[in-house]
């Protein structure tokens, strides 16, 4: 393995590591220390990587949406070369963030760490505010296309996800199974969409 890649493949497994670290306990109380045992590395080698334990998160903040967003770019890019509708892609897109992100508890309960530390860290505020513009405007995009007659796209997209968030906040909060977290998702959708949406594929 190159020297890069070795890089890039520990940079990987620290992030991992972070990732599981907070899935069992608060940001502020997760030490680089845990974090590196947690990753199976010595704590000095994390400060080759990262500056500190606020780049490291704001760097899986960024990595995690990079990666669902090159998954999601090519499975519509596949849509669209196999001459789907911009209707289908649009069913594809908000199925594809129900099931990977509104649906997955676990990334919901990460994200709550995620915006408490967002509240007072400028670079982690900026990095996550970033990902919520792509998002919507990506989305926005999608229903100019899918739904030309849809008079304000735009505030339509900023609606759709800010429903997804809360509906994932109650999903954690209050326990939903994810078969219903996901029925609730595309009856909500539906009405913002005037029932001209999904049927989100379960499982």
């Amino acid at each position: 393995m190159g020297k890069k890649r070795m890089g890039d493949h520990r940079r990987r497994e620290i992030l991992d590591a972070l990732y599981r670290c907070l899935l069992r306990k608060s940001y502020s109380e997760t030490s680089i220390r845990e974090i590196a045992k947690e990753a199976g590395i010595n704590p000095a080698l994390i400060h080759y990587y990262f500056k500190n334990k606020e780049e490291m998160l704001r760097c899986f903040v960024e990595d995690l949406f990079q990666s669902y967003k090159q998954k999601l770019e090519s499975r519509l890019q596949e849509m669209e070369a196999n001459g789907q509708s911009a209707a289908s892609q649009l069913n594809e897109f908000l199925s594809f963030f129900n099931r990977r992100v509104t649906g997955d508890v676990k990334l919901q309960k990460v994200f709550f760490e995620i915006w408490e530390v967002a509240l007072h860290h400028r670079r982690i505020k900026n990095a996550v505010k970033k990902i919520y513009l792509e998002w919507m405007e990506a989305l926005a995009d999608l229903l100019r296309r899918a739904l030309p007659e849809l008079e304000d796209p735009s505030d339509t997209a900023t609606a759709l996800v800010a429903m997804q968030e809360g509906i994932g906040i109650f999903s954690f909060f209050f326990g939903f199974k994810n078969e219903y977290t996901l029925d609730l998702l595309e009856r909500l959708q539906g009405l913002l969409l005037g029932q001209r949406v999904i049927a989100t594929e379960k499982g």
